[in-house]
């Protein structure tokens, strides 16, 4: 099978003509034929097949795929909810204002929280077809889940925290236009093959936890210090908190949805977009590094959200440049380790750079500073 060059992405593709091939089978058939062209088990599924199988599917196969203990299966049908929910959209006498409330919506918003990332990433790819049908529908089903994120008394009181105290007052960063002239940056083939504009990195191929230390925990040398083991019970009060991960992941579907360049192309949607990022590194935030250490489940989870919004920023920039500097030089600006991470991880890709050399260069400036 010829693999394309979007196979760093986690993608499969060939020539075959997949319509085709599930058109000509019975829907009974299809298990079978997924099994043998899923690309798994290995780091790449295969998109191809399964946005033609989100594309091809009847609607009580899609539920019955989404529903599927086969992670393959599973990815396909959730990745056609999405089609679904934008069929809905489209219904006569619906509103944007009504789609967040849709049994689909609800079934997408679990599914955010699977424990199989391909299934989590088959979210952000049916929020995608949403936002491709109705954008106003797109916008209203992820600022609901953001809510939903910031719903409890913890994260609720963390976001607004964050909001009023993360940022330090300063004055703003002096321009550098030596970016513009600077061949490394200009043109670094490690960052042009940037793969976040299709895929999550961490889906493509998760490096897991080691790969990635948290900031927050390493920030703190006593907590770096004293890891407790993931077969500790989780204390009493973390449990009763148990919910967070969970909002973490929601938090997560949204950052990856939004970091869709077709998505963001104009400049009111992208503004849009950096709002919801700015949001979803709040939620980040409300989870404190005593958390994590207590919870291994948070501590992954926010990992996980942290690397969508180390990339997730830099999409927005090519068409709001203006608003994208303007958060993250406020988030370099906040006591957190996690907000400096994602800003210096963003500061890494070239389409940012681009957006605005000599504002770019002024920011890595301040953070090497540091």
């Amino acid at each position: 099978m010829r693999r394309s060059p979007d196979a760093t992405l986690g993608v499969v593709s060939s020539h075959h003509d997949y319509p085709a091939d599930l058109s000509a089978l019975p829907q009974t058939d299809w298990a079978g034929f997924l099994a043998k062209n899923s690309g798994l088990p290995g780091p790449r599924a295969n998109l191809t097949l399964a946005q033609a199988v989100a594309d091809r599917a009847d609607e009580r196969m899609l539920h019955s795929l989404s529903e599927s203990a086969d992670e393959y299966e599973a990815l396909c049908g959730t990745i056609g909810l999405g089609r679904l929910l934008a069929e809905a959209v489209a219904a006569p006498g619906m509103t944007a204002a009504d789609v967040a409330g849709l049994p689909l919506a609800r079934r997408l918003s679990e599914a955010a929280i699977d424990g199989r990332w391909r299934v989590r990433e088959g979210v952000a790819l049916a929020l995608q077809r949403l936002g491709d049908a109705d954008r106003v529908a797109f916008w209203v089903v992820l600022t609901a889940w953001l809510d939903e994120s910031a719903g409890s008394s913890e994260l609720a009181d963390s976001v607004a925290d964050t909001s009023r105290t993360a940022f330090t007052a300063g004055p703003a960063p002096a321009a550098d236009p030596a970016l513009a002239a600077d061949p490394a940056l200009a043109a670094d083939p490690a960052l042009a093959a940037d793969p976040a504009l299709a895929a999550d990195p961490v889906a493509a191929a998760d490096p897991g936890p080691a790969a990635d230390p948290d900031p927050a925990l390493a920030a703190d040398p006593a907590l770096a210090a004293d890891p407790v083991p993931a077969a500790d019970p989780v204390p009493a009060a973390a449990s009763a908190r148990a919910s967070a991960p969970d909002r973490l992941l929601r938090a997560r579907a949204v950052a990856a949805a939004v970091a869709e360049p077709r998505l963001v192309k104009e400049h009111g949607d992208a503004v849009r977009a950096v709002g919801l990022l700015d949001a979803c590194t709040a939620v980040l935030l409300g989870v404190a590094p005593e958390r994590r250490r207590a919870d291994p489940r948070s501590a992954e989870t926010a990992r996980v959200l942290r690397q969508t919004l180390g990339y997730a920023f830099s999409v927005t920039a090519a068409s709001a440049p203006d608003e994208t500097f303007a958060a993250l030089e406020r988030w370099s600006s906040s006591s957190a380790a996690d907000a400096r991470w994602i800003v210096r991880e963003n500061l890494r890709k070239v389409r940012l750079l681009r957006a605005d050399p000599p504002r770019a260069s002024a920011l890595t400036a301040r953070l090497a500073a540091e």
